[in-house]
């Protein structure tokens, strides 16, 4: 009988070992998924809330490093210029925090993980004082790395 039961248990720890880690959408879990990504988060005019977009491309990332080890995230809220610099501050900085919640709570990241800086409207108008387009935004950067 005990050698039935260490038969068994021996197959139980084999099977194990044979086991495949998957990411995310359910197929194997590939290494070469672990690398540093950088992407644009984009908001309406001065909203602070993510959109239903916004969120989707935030998943795209979260899922495709699914099972990587993640080292830290960067994120940079900007605006647009504006009258009001302090307002620009506000909205950069609320942009940030909104992306980092997201992702905080989607992926369970560890708080510590994340970076915040918000810009404001700098670098919103060029030296010719033209608006920059598309500055309505938070810059986030996964740095990923394969698991030991």
């Amino acid at each position: 009988m005990l050698k039935k039961l260490v038969a068994v248990g021996a197959l139980i720890v084999g099977l194990g070992a044979c086991q495949t880690t998957t990411g995310a959408n359910g197929e194997p879990f590939n290494r070469a998924n672990c690398y540093e990504r950088v992407f644009n988060v984009y908001f309406e005019g001065d909203v602070t809330t993510l959109s239903t977009e916004a969120t989707e491309a935030i998943d795209l990332v979260g899922n495709a490093v699914h099972g990587c080890r993640i080292q830290d995230v960067q994120i940079v809220g900007q605006a647009d210029a504006t009258e009001d610099t302090s307002t620009t501050e506000e909205v950069s900085v609320a942009r940030a925090r909104a992306v980092r919640d997201y992702m905080e709570h989607s992926f369970h990241w560890s708080h510590d993980l994340f970076a915040l800086r918000a810009r404001g409207d700098a670098g919103a108008v060029t030296d010719e004082g033209l608006a920059n387009p598309l500055r309505s935004r938070a810059r986030v950067v996964v740095r990923a790395v394969a698991p030991d």
